[in-house]
C-alpha cells in the first residue's frame, strides 16, 4: 500500500454532526485534532449538515434516522432500529463514497457500513474499526459476523485488547477526557426549568435497555426532594415518561441534547445547576462497566 502524504483519512458514521452520542463526539473529536496536523487530510462522511468553523471536511450522506424505525421488524441482519438506520446510510455511502480518495477508513458501525468500506480494500484503502460501540462483530463468529473483517483493530479498553490483540492487528486507545471543554459552566435553573432550590441529579444516557435508565428513576424516587433530569433520548423515552409521572410527579424533567457544535455549553450548563447530591448509581446490563458505576454530582 502506497501512502500519501498528507495521509487521508475518513471517519464514518450515521450519526455524525446530527446526533450528540458517545461515538459521534469521540469520532468528531479526534478528526478536529488530526485535522490541525500537516500531515492529515481529515474527512467526515455522516448525516448531519456541515459546520462553518471545523477543520475537517464534511459530506453529508441522506439517511434516516433511527427514531423512525423504532416500530419497524426485527429479524436477521435487521435486528434493530440501529441496523435499520445504518442500511439507509450505507445506500447512499456506496455512492458518495469515493475509495481512491482516502488511504485509510475509520468506523465503528457493523455491519452495513463495515461492509461498504471494505469493499473499498482492493482499491488501496484500508481500514479501521474501533471498539466504541462493544467488541461483539469482532468476537462473535455467526451469522452476519462471521463476515467480519479490518486492516487494524482499535480497542477502547484492556478486556477487548487482551481478547484480540492476536487475531488482529490492534491498538489500545482508551477515551480520553478533555477538561477545558468538559467542566461546569454557570448555573441556569431558570433556562432549563428547574426548582431553583431542590437538589438536582443528572443523568446524561440513552433511552435503552440496556441503559437501565427506568430503575435510575426508581432509585431517585426513594430520595426526598430531589429533581431528576435526564439528557438523551431513545425507544424507551415512553416507559421513563410514564414511570417518571408515576413516581416523581413534579420532580422529573427530560431534554434532548442538541448537535455536537452546542452540546458543550448545553452541558456545562447543566452540570452547573448546583447539586447537593454526591453521586449517582447506575448498573448498565452489559459492557466493559458491567460492574457498579458511580458518576459524580458536582454542585
Amino acid at each position: 500500500m502506497k501512502i500519501t502524504t498528507p495521509l487521508r483519512v475518513c471517519f464514518v458514521l450515521p450519526g455524525l454532526h446530527r446526533a450528540c452520542r458517545g461515538a459521534e463526539t469521540a469520532f468528531e473529536a479526534v478528526a478536529s485534532e488530526l485535522a490541525g496536523r500537516p500531515d492529515f487530510s481529515v474527512t467526515l462522511f455522516g448525516g448531519g449538515e456541515p459546520r462553518d468553523g471545523e477543520r475537517y471536511r464534511f459530506v453529508h450522506v441522506p439517511c434516516l434516522e433511527r427514531a423512525y424505525f423504532e416500530k419497524w421488524p426485527r429479524m436477521p441482519l435487521f435486528r434493530n432500529e440501529y441496523r435499520w438506520e445504518e442500511a439507509s446510510f450505507a445506500l447512499g455511502l456506496w455512492r458518495a463514497f469515493r475509495p481512491e480518495a482516502f488511504d485509510l477508513s475509520v468506523t465503528c458501525s457493523y455491519p452495513f457500513t463495515n461492509w461498504v468500506l471494505r469493499s473499498a480494500g482492493a482499491r488501496g484503502c484500508r481500514h479501521v474499526f474501533v471498539t466504541q460501540n462493544g467488541d461483539w462483530p469482532v468476537r462473535r463468529a455467526n451469522a452476519e459476523y462471521r463476515f467480519f473483517s479490518c486492516d487494524g483493530l482499535v480497542c477502547t479498553n484492556p478486556v477487548y485488547f487482551s481478547r484480540h490483540r492476536m487475531a488482529w492487528k490492534s491498538a489500545l486507545i482508551p477515551n480520553g477526557f478533555h477538561p477545558e471543554h468538559n467542566k461546569p459552566g454557570g448555573a441556569c435553573r431558570e433556562q432549563f426549568g428547574l426548582p431553583q432550590k431542590a437538589k438536582i441529579v443528572l443523568a446524561v444516557s440513552a433511552l435503552i435497555p440496556a441503559k437501565r435508565v427506568p430503575e435510575a428513576v426508581s432509585a431517585v424516587a426513594r430520595l426526598p426532594d430531589v429533581f431528576l433530569v435526564v439528557a438523551g433520548d431513545g425507544p424507551e423515552r415512553e416507559t421513563v415518561a410514564e414511570i417518571a409521572d408515576r413516581l416523581l410527579p413534579g420532580r422529573f424533567l427530560r431534554l434532548s441534547l442538541p448537535a455536537r457544535r452546542h452540546s458543550a455549553v448545553f452541558m456545562s450548563r447543566l452540570w452547573g445547576q448546583g447539586s447537593q447530591l454526591s453521586r449517582m448509581i447506575l448498573r448498565p446490563r452489559a459492557g466493559f462497566f458491567r460492574r457498579r458505576l458511580q458518576a459524580p454530582i458536582r454542585g
